[in-house]
């Protein structure tokens, strides 16, 4: 069964769970656009994730490495910032 952006995000920040245990269901799950987008959203990993935002294009499991590597060991709880809804004018 193929890991939630939540496990994977989990897996980078405080898991730090080794790329080999990774099925080829859990790489086709891993979105690196989704992983920056979700990580950006804490204060903490903005300076990071825009120094990695340049290598988007790499395979996926070396930007998971990547992100594995630069963001430290902790859990952290990301709350996900919504736009504001906009009224329709008639």
């Amino acid at each position: 069964m193929s890991k939630t952006i939540f496990q994977h995000i989990a897996n980078v920040t405080h898991i730090k769970a080794d790329h080999k245990t990774y099925s080829e269901s859990d790489w086709k799950s891993y979105n690196p656009y989704m992983m920056n987008r979700w990580l950006s959203m804490h204060k903490h990993y903005t300076g990071v994730l825009d120094h990695v935002q340049k290598y988007y294009s790499l395979p996926k499991k070396l930007h998971y490495k990547m992100l594995c590597s630069l963001l430290p060991k902790q859990k952290v709880f990301i709350r996900y910032i919504k736009g504001k809804k906009v009224a329709k004018s008639k």
